[in-house]
């Protein structure tokens, strides 16, 4: 299997510990279609996105990646945590339902894959200190 494809595998997984309590009332008005984070304002795609950087990165530490072993390990240290909660406010402020969700995640996974995971390793430094900043 692509090692690369294995990270964005951890970000899919990490997706589903999310809670599913957060549906959207039958009287809720249904949201727009929103097939990219980027789409939405950076206010409410800032979190998403490094939560997303955390589970690319976490994997390829798992994979041995050596860009990604010259980082502090991700494992234990809240990132995993701070993903969920990334996704369960993008889900409550946008209407986006789980499956919409899992498709933008997807879009961002690729995006740092077709990159060898070259993004996600330049966005981990401040991701890290929202981290630091978040009840995660």
């Amino acid at each position: 299997m692509n090692t690369l494809l294995a990270f964005g595998l951890t970000a899919a997984l990490a997706l589903q510990s999310a809670p599913s309590d957060t549906a959207a009332p039958a009287d809720a008005p249904t949201a727009p279609a929103i097939a990219s984070l980027d789409e939405l304002p950076i206010e409410q795609t800032t979190s998403a996105r490094c939560g997303i950087a955390f589970a690319v990165v976490e994997g390829m530490q798992k994979a041995g990646h050596p860009g990604a072993n010259e980082l502090a390990t991700l494992e234990g240290s809240g990132a995993r945590e701070f993903f969920v909660l990334a996704m369960v406010r993008l889900m409550d402020e946008t209407g986006l339902d789980r499956e919409a969700l899992e498709q933008i995640v997807g879009v961002e996974v690729q995006r740092h894959m077709a990159e060898e995971g070259r993004s996600a390793l330049e966005m981990i430094p401040s991701c890290l200190l929202l981290l630091e900043a978040s009840d995660a």
